[in-house]
């Protein structure tokens, strides 16, 4: 057994000699390494590790905040319905109780703004209450109350959105933004159909579109902008309608003010994004000038024909945004990889609001010249920018087609069953000439990729309607012949089918050139097109004379067409 005493002066001799070693390494610390050490690299000290809450507890403190913030929301709509028991009580007027009313839910937007850097849970649930409190007030003071008007209740939606698109794009909380938008939509077309009046919501609608757009430009806020945009554009699509009525039931004038709005905000949230900020076009960018151009200048044309008055101002907007479009591809979008898609759809803006200015301001001759020379234009632009201009070339021959009386004739050749038959039109003629020898340019003869493609369909789509005139053209001249005055039905209808077989012969004897490539790719639709005009029609009206050589013709082309169009002419050598 151990002596108590032996243990106690072991245990003092130890701590002596324990506090002998610490003095000596303080001293050792406090001198510093000796002389040639290298000193070792200090380590950062150990972080202390984080402390886990268990699930469980983080469930119920999930859980109390939740609660605490719903019951806060109970006491704020509380308080609301507390206003409009005094108001209806006669203890507060109409007015200053719906006053405070707006100013208690704009008081927690503010909120939402307080905590919106430091609790995000808290700050959603204020802007949402703010929401369901302010914009049923709202309808209730216009709808109920008649307090406000259609235009006051547009304005008092708008600056209540407007507050919290800035609470939600200030602290990034897309939850407040897209309950703002999708309670504003519901509440203007509440007071809309309440009070009978589409035009003050309207314009509400397509402003608060154009401020979704450039809201919801972060990812986490881009799907937004589309159910915001659709609102704004059946809104005014609405408004056109009932201007339409008849009786109308919109005035003209706010109906063309929402349809220039439209056409202005969504063509101009385009222009600043294209050229100011050079940004890349997306598929929502092409929609949404898509849908500008036929509910703005479309629905303009609509309204202002059936008033008798304004088509010439709607022309010239048209213009005025043609010639914008082309400015901005050719000053600030070309030549830049990175901006192709935004350069190609300012393009397709610019021709068709150029078509639509064509069409609205000019008509006949001068429409015809006027299509041909800027075809003509398009055709010898520089080298660089041909290919993205041949699209535009073919729709202008074609506007000039369709103007000059050459698509009417082609519809009564091959369709139509005149008494008499009509006269061959010089424009018509003229026009044809022109666009066959504009279709048969070998340096717009495009192949591959994406652009390429569609600028080949585009001269398919006019060498068909081409082919279809000059096809029309020698109808017109053997039908009278043959087929008398008025035609017979039976001989008209194998004139028709021999027409065919002599244009698919020819057509195949053009892909031996280069130069008439786009016509050749025309033989196996037009046999196509051929043979279904003789089931439907040559067999129901022709005798069995007419039927033999209607089948003998279209027999004949059938076996040669393809075989002549596969002969190609061999390449000159060098």
């Amino acid at each position: 057994m151990t002596d108590p005493q032996d243990l106690a002066a072991r245990l003092t001799r130890l701590e002596h000699e324990l506090s002998v070693v610490v003095r000596r390494l303080d001293a050792m610390q406090a001198a510093g390494p000796p002389h040639g050490a290298v000193a070792a690299d200090p380590r950062p000290e150990p972080r202390p590790e984080p402390v886990v809450v268990p699930e469980a507890v983080a469930s119920e403190v999930d859980l109390a905040e939740w609660a605490t913030l719903l019951g806060r929301s109970f006491v704020v709509f509380g308080g609301a319905y507390l206003l409009r028991a005094l108001t209806e009580g006669e203890y507060l007027p109409m007015m200053a109780g719906a006053g405070l009313g707006l100013l208690y839910a704009g008081g927690w937007l503010w909120a939402a703004h307080r905590h919106g850097a430091t609790r995000r849970l808290s700050a959603n649930v204020h802007g949402v209450t703010a929401v369901l409190v302010g914009w049923p007030l709202v309808w209730e003071a216009s709808a109920r109350f008649a307090l406000l008007g259609p235009a006051a209740a547009a304005l008092a939606l708008m600056v209540l959105t407007t507050g919290a698109y800035v609470v939600a794009h200030r602290h990034r909380l897309p939850v407040i933004a897209g309950v703002a938008g999708f309670g504003t939509v519901i509440a203007a077309l509440a007071v809309a159909m309440s009070a009978d009046q589409y035009g003050a919501v309207s314009l509400l609608l397509v402003t608060l579109g154009s401020v979704t757009y450039w809201v919801s430009d972060a990812p986490a806020r881009g799907w937004l902008r589309w159910p915001m945009a659709i609102a704004a554009g059946l809104s005014v699509m609405a408004l056109t309608s009932r201007a339409l009525a008849t009786p109308p039931r919109e005035p003209m004038l706010i109906t063309l003010v929402a349809q220039m709005w439209v056409l202005a905000t969504m063509q101009g949230s385009l222009a600043v994004r294209f050229v100011l900020l050079q940004r890349p076009a997306r598929v929502f960018d092409m929609l949404q000038a898509a849908s500008g151009l036929v509910i703005g200048i479309g629905g303009a044309v609509l309204v202002t024909r059936q008033a008798g008055a304004g088509v010439t101002l709607v022309g010239a907007v048209a213009a005025l945004f043609a010639a914008g479009a082309y400015l901005a591809a050719y000053l600030r979008l070309v030549d830049r990889p990175r901006l192709l898609t935004s350069y190609y759809t300012a393009l397709t803006f610019g021709v068709v609001s150029l078509v639509a200015a064509l069409f609205i301001l000019l008509e006949g001759a001068v429409l015809v010249m006027v299509a041909l020379a800027l075809a003509f234009a398009a055709f010898v632009a520089p080298a660089h920018v041909r290919l993205a201009l041949v699209p535009h070339a073919a729709w202008l021959v074609i506007v000039a087609l369709s103007a000059s009386g050459a698509v009417s004739l082609a519809w009564t050749a091959w369709v139509g069953t005149p008494a008499v038959w009509p006269s061959i039109p010089v424009l018509a003629a003229l026009t044809t000439g022109v666009g066959l020898l504009m279709v048969l340019r070998p340096q717009l003869t495009p192949d591959g990729g994406v652009v390429s493609e569609v600028a080949r369909a585009s001269l398919l789509v006019c060498a068909v309607l081409v082919v279809a005139v000059i096809g029309a053209v020698g109808v017109t001249f053997v039908a009278p012949v043959f087929a008398g005055n008025p035609p017979d039905a039976g001989v008209l209808a194998s004139v028709r089918t021999g027409v065919v077989a002599v244009l698919a012969l020819a057509l195949g004897l053009a892909a031996r050139w280069p130069r008439t490539a786009v016509l050749a790719s025309l033989v196996y639709p037009v046999l196509v097109a051929g043979g279904l005009r003789l089931v439907l029609d040559d067999f129901r009206h022709s005798e069995p004379s007419t039927m033999f050589i209607a089948l003998a013709l279209y027999g004949a082309a059938l076996a040669f067409a393809p075989r002549i169009a596969s002969r190609k002419r061999a390449a000159p050598l060098a």
